[in-house]
């Protein structure tokens, strides 16, 4: 691929293959030359698409291979785009030689469907859910899968707060049950020898 300025002065995106060949002893280079203009320009509209969305995103080979990643993704390991490209994702993620324990993209790759679950990053501790689906080719192969990764730290630390909350409410009623439940049967075991007193009295 290669960029190139017309006559006219009009930059186009072209395709070029160059072939060479030999006639009466002689070799030649036969050029010829695609225009992908439209389809570059489609893809730069896609890119600033992808890009824009601030959930992490990128998409891996079978073998766990980045083939491509969003701004944001790059952006959270300080990285630019030629040090992501080629790199496997557990390189990133986790700075290690293999996969990352509780690894999400495990399940799809072997089931090739979609696969949403939650993962903690246990550098940041920070959560996030993530969802696992495969990319299928013209000829109906699965060769990549597009992750979205959402941070939801925030919402776990709601869930986390709320939950103390609740159990706290709990223990609150079990303690208040507790107090009424006390002086209530201290009263009921009066009356009850007033009620005895009475009868003996009585008879």
């Amino acid at each position: 691929e290669s960029k190139i300025i017309t006559a006219k002065g009009k930059e186009m995106c072209v395709v070029v293959n160059v072939k060479c060949t030999q006639y009466n002893g002689i070799s030649y280079g036969v050029s010829s030359f695609y225009d992908i203009t439209a389809k570059q320009k489609s893809l730069n509209e896609w890119e600033r698409v992808f890009d824009s969305v601030h959930d992490y995103i990128f998409v891996i080979d079978n073998n766990f291979t980045i083939l491509k990643a969003n701004k944001a993704f790059k952006n959270i390991h300080y990285l630019e785009n030629k040090e992501v490209i080629g790199k496997k994702c557990y390189e990133l993620i986790d700075g290690t030689y293999e996969l990352c324990k509780d690894c999400v993209a495990l399940k799809p790759i072997k089931s090739k469907k979609n696969h949403v679950d939650e993962w903690r990053d246990p550098k940041t501790n920070q959560y996030f859910l993530v969802s696992v689906s495969p990319l299928v080719d013209e000829t109906g192969t699965v060769k990549s899968f597009v992750h979205v990764a959402k941070d939801i730290s925030g919402l776990k630390y709601i869930e986390k707060n709320l939950k103390s909350s609740l159990n706290t409410q709990s223990n609150l009623i079990s303690i208040v049950s507790h107090e009424l439940r006390t002086p209530l049967t201290a009263i009921k075991g009066g009356i009850d020898l007033i009620e005895r007193d009475y009868h003996a009295n009585l008879n």
